[in-house]
C-alpha cells in the first residue's frame, strides 16, 4: 500500500490498522502498540482534500477501545479525550459548512454515539441515536430496509439505559423488516439480541425458542457440527438451568461439548503458539460454563462432574500437545547449535518455574 498509494495514504493507514489488530489477537500488545502509534501519528494532520474528515475521530476512538482491551486504561482515556475534541471540531464544521449529503453527518453522529456509550454516557448516546434515526428516516423513508441497522443500534442503546420495552420495539421492527425483505432464515441476526433481552426480563422460555431457531438456522446453512450452533446450545442450556430444568440443561451442555471439543482440536492443529494461546483464552468461557453448571447447578451429580472434568482435562491436554508439537517442529528445522540454545532456554524456564 505504501508503494502504490504513499506512506500517509488512507490505504496504508488501513493496512497498518489491520496489522496492529492481528497482533492484538495474538496477544502481542507491544508490537500492536507500535503499529497503532504510527496510525495515530498519521491522524495528527487533517486530510486537506476532505472538508469533513470523519475518519480522524473514528480511528482515534477505535484505538481507545483497543488499548482498553489490552489493559492500558490510561492510554485509552487519553485517546477518548482526544476523540471527543476531534468530534466536536467535526460537528462545528458541519454547522458552518453543511455536508454534501446528510448521510455523512449521520455517520459521524452514529460513531459519536458509540463513543458516548463506551464512556458510560448512555443517556447522551440514546439522544444522539434518536437524532440519527430521524435523519435516516427522513433520507430513506419509514419502513425502509436501510433503517434496520439504525433500529438495532438505537435498541441496543436503549437497552443499556434500561428502557427495555422501547428497545424491544426497535428489535421487533428490525426483525420484521428483515423477514419481509429476505425471509426468516436471513432475519435471524437480530434474534440473539431479542433472546438476550428476553433473558434480562426473565422470559427464559421465549429466549429458548429464539436460541433454538438460531441453532436450526446455523445447522441448515453450515451443517450439524458447526460451532455457531453449539454456542447457542450453551445459551439454551443456561436458560434451562435458570428455569430449574437441570436434566435438560445437562443434555444441551453435552450436545454443545460434542461439537466444540472436536472444533478446538481442528483449530489447534494450525497456527503458532501465540495463535493457539489466544484462541484458548477467547474460548475459555465455554469451559467456565461447564464448570459453573457443575459447581452451582448440579454439585452432587456425577454426570455434571464428568462433563466439567473431562472438558477441563481435555483442554489442558490439548494445550500441552499443541505446545509440544510446536517445539518438536522447531527442533527438526534447527541447526545443531540453535537446538542447543533451545534446550538451554527450556532448562532456564524449568528452573524459573521452580521459583515461582
Amino acid at each position: 500500500q505504501e508503494t502504490l498509494h504513499g506512506k500517509d495514504s488512507p490505504q496504508t493507514q488501513s493496512a497498518l490498522n489491520q496489522l496492529a489488530w492481528l497482533y492484538v489477537q495474538r496477544g502481542d500488545t507491544k508490537r500492536a502498540e507500535l503499529w497503532f502509534d504510527r496510525v495515530l501519528k498519521m491522524q495528527d494532520t487533517p486530510n486537506p482534500h476532505m472538508t469533513h474528515d470523519i475518519s480522524r475521530p473514528v480511528v482515534v476512538d477505535g484505538m481507545a477501545g483497543v488499548f482498553l482491551r489490552m489493559g492500558n486504561k490510561a492510554k485509552a482515556d487519553e485517546l477518548w479525550d482526544r476523540a471527543e475534541v476531534l468530534y466536536q471540531e467535526l460537528f462545528e464544521k458541519f454547522r458552518t459548512t453543511p455536508a454534501s449529503h446528510a448521510s455523512l453527518e449521520a455517520g459521524a453522529l452514529r460513531s459519536y454515539a458509540s463513543h458516548l456509550s463506551a464512556k458510560g454516557r448512555h443517556a447522551e448516546a440514546v439522544e444522539v441515536h434518536r437524532r440519527v434515526f430521524k435523519m435516516d428516516e427522513a433520507m430513506y423513508g419509514k419502513g425502509s430496509v436501510s433503517l434496520v441497522g439504525t433500529h438495532i443500534t438505537l435498541g441496543m442503546a436503549l437497552e443499556k439505559l434500561g428502557k427495555l420495552k422501547e428497545a424491544r420495539k426497535h428489535y421487533d421492527h428490525a426483525y420484521a423488516t428483515m423477514k419481509k425483505m429476505w425471509g426468516a432464515e436471513q432475519a435471524t441476526s437480530t434474534l440473539g439480541l431479542m433472546a438476550m433481552l428476553d433473558e434480562r426480563e426473565g422470559k427464559y422460555r421465549a429466549a429458548i425458542k429464539k436460541w433454538e431457531e438460531l441453532v436450526a438456522s446455523f445447522r441448515k446453512r453450515f451443517g450439524e457440527k458447526n460451532p455457531w450452533a453449539a454456542y447457542n446450545l450453551l445459551n439454551i442450556a443456561k436458560d434451562h438451568w435458570m428455569m430449574g430444568k437441570l436434566d435438560k440443561a445437562l443434555a444441551r451442555y453435552r450436545e454443545a461439548q460434542d461439537v466444540l471439543e472436536p472444533y478446538v482440536d481442528l483449530v489447534l492443529a494450525t497456527g503458532n503458539e501465540d495463535d493457539k494461546r489466544a484462541f484458548l483464552l477467547e474460548n475459555a468461557w465455554q469451559l467456565h460454563s461447564y464448570v459453573g453448571f457443575h459447581l452451582k447447578g448440579m454439585p452432587k451429580d456425577g454426570r455434571a462432574a464428568r462433563l466439567a472434568m473431562t472438558t477441563l482435562l481435555a483442554r489442558k491436554g490439548r494445550v500441552l500437545d499443541a505446545m509440544t508439537d510446536t517445539m518438536a517442529v522447531l527442533r527438526k528445522r534447527m541447526k545443531p547449535e540453535d537446538r542447543t540454545l533451545l534446550e538451554e532456554l527450556a532448562a532456564a524456564r524449568s528452573q524459573m518455574a521452580k521459583h515461582v
